[in-house]
């Protein structure tokens, strides 16, 4: 037993101590911007599954300096029989917010400590994206747009504070200021315009340049405008770009074209004023000829309808002369005058039942009165 247990101890000082690991450590660029607190960055060892995982910290990773934690990847332990860590020579890859970085490696040296920066364009975390919608609402005596939506990060948290701005351009013109805004809390803005014309086809941006953790963003709408008589107007709201957009006074017709991308789902809203029509069920919606289906939808002084389509270039026409369907051809109409003609049958065949009664009852009466004189 005493031979034994000192085998055993020549055996753990003959044992190799193991190797200290490599430390990397430098700044973090997107898009030649520091990178914002919490990015990851991730190292590999080429040709593994090894991996390690550190976060950024003002603007740097594996850099207590500079605010950031030591990162390190430990060595390979001989003494076991699979791979845990880097051997002298081998290549590390670099990832961050899960981008692999083409070109920017370093080379495992046990016991060293390597400055390795690291830059990438642009990352799933540091994308914004845009909501906008416009909301039309037609006027007798002007008309006003009210633009909105949301700003949010990749993750669907909303971006406060940040300042945007909204444009118009009339029929592929220069771009035109509407207001600088900045959004709230959640991320929403919002803000009010009225069109310097009532009719032209306007394309409405909104757009945000960014900050040191988000790229340059922005989003936009189509929408067209068209006078009825210089009272009404008529909204097209779209995703598709409009054009030839017109109002034939006589006939009572809305026409206007629509055009996008091929294997892509189109909208369009149309708002129409109710000072036109007080009731939408009898608008008729055409889409190349083929009657569509469509949602209506009541404001106070408009009507909005709604409908979706495969994208390409169509041709639209909103029928405006047709008033609202007539009680006695809609359903419940038909339902009812059917019921009151039933019940107007069962009350004179009622009535010739009672009377028929009466008649056999007075006749009868006479004959007996004679008999008992």
């Amino acid at each position: 037993m005493i031979i034994l247990l000192f085998s055993a101890l020549i055996l753990n000082v003959l044992a190799a101590p193991p190797l200290p690991p490599c430390v990397f450590y430098g700044y973090v660029y997107v898009g030649g911007r520091p990178a914002r607190d919490g990015l990851t960055v991730t190292a590999v060892i080429s040709g593994t599954a090894l991996t390690w995982t550190t976060e950024t910290k003002n603007g740097t990773y594996g850099w207590p300096a500079k605010g950031s934690s030591e990162f390190w990847i430990p060595s390979d332990d001989p003494e076991t029989s699979e791979k845990d860590g880097g051997v002298t020579g081998n290549t590390v890859e670099f990832f961050v917010g899960g981008i692999q970085l083409t070109g920017q490696t370093a080379a495992f040296d046990s016991g060293g400590a390597k400055r390795r920066d690291l830059s990438v364009a642009s990352t799933a975390s540091n994308q914004s994206s845009f909501t906008v919608a416009v909301d039309c609402l037609a006027t007798y005596v002007g008309y006003k747009v009210k633009i909105s939506g949301r700003l949010a990060d990749a993750y669907g948290l909303g971006i406060s504070g940040a300042n945007l701005l909204a444009t118009y351009a009339i029929g592929g013109g220069s771009p035109k200021d509407i207001a600088s805004f900045n959004t709230t809390a959640d991320g929403n803005y919002y803000v009010e315009w009225v069109p310097t014309s009532k009719s032209g086809n306007y394309s409405l941006k909104v757009a945000w340049e960014g900050n040191e953790n988000f790229e340059r963003t922005e989003a936009s709408i189509n929408l067209a405008l068209a006078p009825l008589e210089e009272q009404y107007v008529f909204s097209v709201i779209s995703n598709s770009t409009i054009t030839e957009i017109a109002f034939n006074s006589t006939n009572k017709v809305l026409s206007f074209t629509l055009e996008g991308p091929s294997g892509t789902t189109g909208y369009t809203n149309v708002t129409i004023g109710k000072d036109l029509i007080a009731e939408a069920t009898g608008l008729k919606i055409y889409l190349d000829g083929n009657k569509k289906d469509y949602t209506a939808t009541s404001s106070d002084t408009a009507w909005l309808l709604h409908f979706t389509y495969q994208h390409s270039t169509h041709n639209v026409t909103v029928d405006l002369s047709q008033s609202a369907t007539p009680f006695l051809e809609t359903p419940f109409g038909i339902t009812t005058i059917v019921g009151i003609v039933v019940a107007a049958v069962l009350a004179v065949t009622v009535v010739f039942y009672r009377k028929g009664y009466r008649l056999k009852k007075d006749t009868s009466t006479p004959s007996r009165t004679r008999d008992r004189q």
